[in-house]
């Protein structure tokens, strides 16, 4: 980050976008936590892999947070 803010000659990231810097700021509020229950319901997932073709019942919530979290990023990739 030093070196980034050293070659964009700022002190401070998005230093010149203030509106943007104030809407990540917002959304990380929200994106921390859900990163947060996104890796403990992978866990979830993995440990529940049933092969006798019954529905993981941790899979739809997974796919919800991996939604929310693009969204939120306000991107899918």
């Amino acid at each position: 980050m030093e070196w980034v803010l050293d070659i964009t000659e700022t002190e401070r990231l998005l230093a010149d976008n203030p509106e943007l810097a104030t809407s990540l700021q917002h959304r990380n509020t929200y994106l921390g936590p859900l990163n947060y229950i996104q890796a403990r319901l992978l866990k979830m997932v993995r440990e529940e892999q049933a092969d006798d073709g019954i529905e993981n019942p941790w899979r739809k919530p997974l796919l919800r947070t991996i939604n929310a979290i693009a969204a939120g990023m306000r991107n899918t990739g």
